[in-house]
């Protein structure tokens, strides 16, 4: 009798995750996506930006730059990339 349960247990949670995969599949389509330039994106003056902050998402590491040069420079090279 135990073992039946056991098995009868096993053999719901293997059809239920079978059957939320296939109407998660279902549910979702592809989204089309475009490419826009940062000046697109940012909504404010780019020129007066004054601090970056730069973040790893792999390894959560943090770089900030506040030096408002290099940070101009660095802005007026990628600007216009999509």
């Amino acid at each position: 009798m135990r073992k039946f349960l056991i098995v009868a247990i096993l053999s719901l949670f293997l059809l239920s995750a079978c059957s939320s995969q296939q109407k998660y599949s279902e549910q979702t389509k592809p989204t089309q996506l475009i490419s826009i330039t940062l000046t697109e994106a940012y909504p404010g003056n780019l020129t007066n930006v004054n601090r970056v902050e730069l973040f790893d998402g792999s390894s959560g590491e943090r770089k900030i730059v506040a030096d408002r040069t290099i940070i101009q420079n660095w802005l007026n090279q990628i600007k216009d990339i999509n």
